[in-house]
């Protein structure tokens, strides 16, 4: 489904999985990936950006060495009800 984390991934694959060149370039060449508003990120696009930066990346380490710098207010609560359970949210995620 388009705008869920794993298809932000999927959609810049051909069949096969690969990366267009100029989309990997883009990526070699990515050294810092600010994130704003951390709280109202899903866990999942953390493993969509690993999954894309591996597949771009020639390096193996975590996030092919990209700096992520993660910004937002983690004790704010997220918006919804009392009774319903929070979602996941993007701080449960184990980096």
């Amino acid at each position: 489904m388009p705008g869920q984390p794993e298809s932000l991934v999927n959609d810049r694959f051909e069949d096969k999985g690969h990366v267009s060149i100029e989309y990997g370039a883009q990526w070699q060449r990515l050294q810092h990936l600010i994130m704003y508003g951390i709280l109202q990120m899903h866990p999942t696009m953390f493993d969509a950006l690993e999954n894309t930066a591996q597949t771009a990346g020639s390096r193996k380490e975590a996030y092919v060495g990209i700096q992520i710098i993660a910004v937002g207010d983690i004790f704010q609560l997220p918006p919804g009800p009392a009774d319903v359970a929070a979602p996941d949210c993007a701080f449960s995620h184990t980096l």
